[in-house]
């Protein structure tokens, strides 16, 4: 089988919870929507644990394991990267991104921060574009391809900037 964005969706994640009140089973782990347990139970009531739900867990409650496998695919991270860069000026370096993206290419790092705080591991500052020191939120990804990399500058609400890295 060759490698798609359909067949590299992923099956949504959740938190994970317990309910703190009765009349729930407080052995039961529930999988957490924006308004409580994707079974009804209300935020109120329950204690978000540090980890995802696993509707496979013996202790995933029946009714959150039934509505989670409801909820459609997510985009896989080449899907979500390859949507950012439709947004970048056109030109060859966004077209081999965006080839490379199509094949299921690696992504090495994608961060989300403040700008300088974000690039300083990634990127030399005094190569840093116009406008991105500027930026209240900034994301970089990183994609290994061909003896080089891309780095691709997501400021929030900006338009993405893509370079090429030689690799060291």
């Amino acid at each position: 089988m060759t490698w798609s964005f359909e067949s590299a969706r992923e099956p949504a994640a959740f938190p994970a919870g317990r309910a703190e009140q009765p009349p729930d089973d407080p052995a039961l782990e529930h999988a957490l929507g924006p308004e409580g347990a994707l079974c009804g139970i209300p935020r109120a009531r329950i204690t978000m644990y540090r980890h995802l739900f696993f509707p496979q867990h013996p202790a995933a409650c029946p009714a959150c394991v039934k509505a989670a496998a409801e909820v459609p695919a997510m985009p896989s991270v080449q899907e979500r990267l390859h949507d950012r860069v439709l947004e970048a000026q056109g030109g060859p370096l966004r077209n081999e991104l965006l080839a490379v993206l199509r094949t299921g290419a690696k992504i090495r790092l994608w961060v989300n921060g403040d700008p300088m705080d974000t690039l300083r591991h990634v990127a030399a500052l005094e190569r840093v574009p116009e406008g991105i020191r500027e930026v209240r939120r900034l994301g970089v990804a990183a994609v290994p391809h061909d003896g080089g990399e891309f780095v691709v500058l997501l400021p929030e609400g900006g338009t993405p900037f893509i370079t090429r890295a030689q690799s060291s």
